[in-house]
C-alpha cells in the first residue's frame, strides 16, 4: 500500500512539474511581456485613466521623447522623492480617480530654521519674467563657487521648448550626474526628472500676471522686438486684452506665459477641469514656488528649505523695468479671462505660499528686516565702493561672513555671460 502511495506522490509531482514548465513556455512565447500606457483624461468632476495600445517587451528610457498625456497623478506619496521613475504609468489596472483641487498641506518642518548640510541639487523652473533672472543668477553663483555640474544646452540659453524633448546638452561636469538645472525650458516632470538626482529640490517662481504681462509686453516689444508685437498697431497693450485672437496665440510670451512654462497645453485652454488637475500634480512636484511680490520673504524661505547661509541668498537685482502702465476695471476682467491659465496658477502657489508664511510670520518678518539691512549695505558696496573687502557681523541669523570683489562680479554678471563661463569649466574670474 505504501508502494502505490510512493508511487501516487511521484506521479502528481512530475505532473505538476510539467504544468508549470508550460506555462513559463507559454508566457515568454506566445505572450510577450506588455506594457499598457495609461492616458489621463479630464470629465467634469473626476479624471478617468485608460488604457492604449500596449508595446511588446518596450520600456521607455529617461532619455527617450516623453508622450503628451501620461501622468504622475495617483503614485504613492513616497514614490516623489525617486524622480528618476518613469512618469508614465505600466499596469494592467484600469483606475479612475477624483481629481482633488485641495491644496496640499505643506510640510512646515522643512522651513524651520536649521544646521544641517546645505542643498545642492536643486531643479529651479525658470519663469519668463517674473524676477527668475535674479534668482537665476543666484544659482549659478551657489554652484560656481562649489564647482557644481549645471544642466546647460550646447546652442542658446534654454533647456528646452517643449514638454517633449530637451536640447542638445553639455555633458556633466564630474562625468556622472548633474546639481542644478536652472535655465529657461517649458516644464516637464518627466525630462527634469531624466537629468536630475532622486533627492533634488524642485523651486519655480510666480508673479502677479497683470504685472507679468505688461513687463512682458514692453520687454519683448523692446528688447527683443518680437514681430507680432511690434506690428500691432495703436495701444499695444489694450489691442492685446481686447482682441486676444487677433494678435496672440493661447499659450506665448504674452498670452498664459507663466503656465506655457510650467507645461500647460493648448487644450487646458478649453478644458479647466484638466488643467487643475494638471496643477495638482505640479503641487506634488514642486517643494516650494517663490512669489515676486513676496520676494524678500519668499528668499528667506527657500534658503531655510535649502539650508542655505544668508550670505548665499544676496542678489542685485537683474533685467528690472518700471512699470507706468495703468489698465482700467474693464480691461482687467479681459485680461483675467485671457490669461486665466496664468491666475489659476498664480492664485495657487500664492495661497499655498501665504499657509508658509502665516506660520513663521514674526520669524520670517524679523529675519527680513534685518536682510534687508545687510542687502542694501552689500548691494550699496559693490555698486559704489569695493574696496578691500566687506565685513558682515554675526547675527542670530548669520555666522560672520565677508563681501569682496569676485562676489561683487558673480552678483553682476549677466545670464550669458555666467553660461559662458560655465561651460568652459572656468573656475577663476
Amino acid at each position: 500500500m505504501s508502494r502505490k502511495l510512493q508511487y501516487f506522490g511521484f506521479s502528481l509531482m512530475t505532473c505538476a512539474a510539467f504544468v508549470y514548465m508550460c506555462a513559463i513556455f507559454v508566457d515568454k512565447r506566445v505572450f510577450p511581456e506588455r506594457t499598457y500606457n495609461l492616458t489621463v483624461t479630464a470629465v467634469p468632476g473626476r479624471i478617468t485613466v485608460s488604457e492604449s495600445n500596449y508595446k511588446s517587451e518596450s520600456h521607455t528610457t529617461a532619455r527617450q521623447t516623453y508622450r503628451p498625456g501620461t501622468s504622475i497623478l495617483n503614485k504613492d506619496e513616497n514614490e516623489y522623492s525617486n524622480h528618476g521613475e518613469n512618469d508614465s504609468f505600466a499596469t494592467d489596472t484600469k483606475e479612475e480617480t477624483l481629481c482633488n483641487s485641495t491644496i496640499l498641506k505643506p510640510n512646515l518642518d522643512m522651513f524651520n530654521r536649521s544646521k544641517s548640510v546645505e542643498k545642492r541639487h536643486i531643479a529651479f523652473l525658470k519663469v519668463h519674467k517674473a524676477a527668475s533672472t535674479t534668482l537665476q543668477t543666484m544659482f549659478y553663483r551657489f554652484g560656481f563657487e562649489r564647482n557644481l555640474s549645471f544642466v546647460l544646452p550646447i546652442k542658446s540659453n534654454y533647456i528646452s521648448k517643449s514638454v517633449n524633448v530637451h536640447e542638445d546638452l553639455v555633458s556633466p561636469l564630474h562625468g556622472d550626474h548633474y546639481d542644478i538645472i536652472c535655465n529657461h525650458g517649458i516644464f516637464s516632470h518627466f525630462i527634469y526628472s531624466s537629468l536630475m538626482p532622486n533627492d533634488t529640490i524642485y523651486l519655480a517662481v510666480v508673479r502677479n500676471p497683470m504685472d507679468q504681462f505688461i513687463s512682458a509686453v514692453k520687454y519683448y516689444t523692446e528688447v527683443y522686438k518680437f514681430q507680432y508685437l511690434v506690428n500691432i498697431p495703436g495701444n499695444r497693450i489694450n489691442n492685446l486684452i481686447n482682441f486676444p485672437n487677433k494678435y496672440d496665440e493661447l499659450l506665448s510670451y504674452t498670452r498664459n506665459s507663466m503656465s506655457r512654462d510650467f507645461g500647460f497645453q493648448k487644450h487646458h485652454v478649453f478644458n479647466m477641469q484638466e488643467a487643475e488637475c494638471y496643477l495638482m500634480e505640479l503641487d506634488k512636484v514642486f517643494d516650494f514656488v517663490l512669489i515676486a511680490e513676496h520676494f524678500d520673504e519668499s528668499l528667506i524661505l527657500m534658503r531655510r528649505r535649502l539650508n542655505w547661509s544668508l550670505k548665499d541668498i544676496l542678489y542685485i537685482s537683474k533685467n528690472v523695468r518700471g512699470q507706468d502702465e495703468v489698465i482700467s476695471k474693464p480691461l482687467k476682467a479681459k485680461l483675467y479671462e485671457r490669461n486665466k491659465l496664468d491666475y489659476m496658477v498664480y492664485d495657487f502657489f500664492y495661497r499655498k505660499f501665504q499657509i508658509i508664511l502665516k506660520e513663521f510670520k514674526e520669524d520670517v518678518m524679523a529675519e527680513m528686516v534685518y536682510f534687508k539691512q545687510v542687502l542694501s549695505t552689500v548691494q550699496s558696496w559693490c555698486v559704489d565702493d569695493m574696496v578691500g573687502n566687506l565685513v558682515i557681523k554675526s547675527s542670530v541669523w548669520n555666522d560672520e561672513f565677508i563681501i569682496n570683489m569676485r562676489d561683487c562680479k558673480l552678483m553682476m554678471k549677466g545670464e550669458l555671460k555666467f553660461i559662458k563661463l560655465l561651460k568652459n569649466g572656468i573656475t577663476e574670474l
